[in-house]
């Protein structure tokens, strides 16, 4: 079972942090993620991939892709 809100929210980090969410980093389990949100071709978008700063002064996402981020937490 898992939360996740409606009004989806992200916190001035990288796609990485914002989706591990301080739990450790399994690339297998992380590309899984990626693709059951459907967050590869954003990640293909992005200038350093999933290491790219998302935030204030960063990246700003669209409604679309802070949903799929919200998910992949």
């Amino acid at each position: 079972m898992a939360y996740v809100s409606q009004e989806p929210w992200i916190f001035p980090a990288s796609l990485l942090d914002n989706v591990l969410f301080g739990q450790p980093y399994n690339q297998v389990w992380f590309k899984k993620v990626v693709e059951a949100c459907a967050l590869d071709r954003d990640l293909r978008l992005m200038p350093l991939r999933e290491m790219t700063f998302l935030g204030d002064r960063g990246l700003t996402l669209s409604g679309g892709q802070k949903a799929r981020v919200n998910l992949a937490r």
